[in-house]
């Protein structure tokens, strides 16, 4: 007996196509957001100078009240503006009227921006092997694929700490597998050692935070400092490159913030494309840790 079936009958079977669509998940903005960030009227090539201003020394002064000078011979940190990065999408003419059930410039911008967001905030996490950090005394804390403990945490604070950098705007970096380690000691999660109940065993925050908190990737107080989860963490040879950053330790140099613009193009069809110009550069090298875990 013939039977109905999806294949004799495919052309009167409608498809139907949902009004929901499922972007992929995007990796908060962490290290960008939380730098010394210099906006303004450059362009591509332009090398910002930022004057060094050294410390000055007491002297004594003669009981005729002559007093010596001082004439420091100062220098200066650059950050050079020589990236230029987009991200577009190219959509003839005949694709984009086809699916006009949705509107692909609201769909595709969000991830053009997030695009070149992101690069950027990579280019900042590959100051991880910068000279200026690394080499500074105790610069890289603990050990690759050994994991992050007490030990090492309260290690970086202190390089931070006997420099004099600034308790203002410092800030932890934690990969997930980090954070990990620290919701299984007691003292960043019991609610006996924070004041608060419930402490971050029930809540999966660090720091006790009892309280759910509206910042994107944002795991509480380590310290007293914000500690945040980012994804985008550099490998190690076996673990993550993590931070432990004071804001005037790197610095992100923008002509502008990232723009979204449709091209024109010799053909029917729409070009839309986000860009940035920029420079990365290390302005404090003393007022970074790498946690190695």
């Amino acid at each position: 007996m013939a039977t109905f079936s999806t294949t004799t009958h495919a052309a009167v079977i409608a498809e139907v196509w949902g009004d929901k669509i499922l972007p992929a998940r995007e990796a908060p903005r962490i290290i960008s957001k939380r730098c010394l960030r210099i906006i303004d009227d450059i362009t591509l090539g332009d090398i910002i100078h930022l004057p060094n201003v050294a410390n000055i020394a007491a002297g004594n002064v003669s009981s005729d009240g002559t007093t010596t000078s001082t004439a420091n011979t100062e220098t200066d940190t650059t950050v050079t503006v020589n990236q230029w990065r987009s991200v577009g999408i190219d959509v003839p003419l005949n694709v984009w009227r086809q699916s006009g059930a949705y509107d692909l410039a609201a769909m595709y911008a969000p991830k053009l921006g997030y695009g070149v967001a992101i690069d950027i905030e990579d280019q900042l996490f590959d100051l991880d092997t910068a000279t200026a950090i690394t080499t500074s005394g105790g610069a890289t804390q603990g050990t690759d694929g050994n994991g992050l403990g007490d030990v090492e945490i309260t290690a970086a604070l202190a390089v931070l700490d006997n420099a004099e950098v600034p308790d203002e705007d410092r800030s932890f970096m934690f990969h997930g597998n980090v954070l990990r380690d620290l919701r299984r000691i007691d003292k960043f999660t019991g609610s006996w050692s924070t004041g608060e109940n419930p402490g971050a065993v029930a809540t999966g925050r660090i720091g006790g935070q009892g309280k759910p908190s509206i910042l994107l990737n944002f795991m509480g107080m380590v310290y007293g400092y914000p500690a945040w989860r980012s994804s985008r963490l550099n490998s190690g040879t076996s673990g993550r490159k993590n931070w432990l950053l004071q804001k005037e330790a790197i610095a992100l140099a923008l002509q502008k913030d990232i723009s979204i613009s449709e091209l024109p193009v010799p053909r029917l069809a729409k070009h839309i494309v986000a860009d940035a110009m920029f420079g990365t550069g290390v302005t404090r090298g003393d007022h970074a840790v790498i946690l190695l875990s």
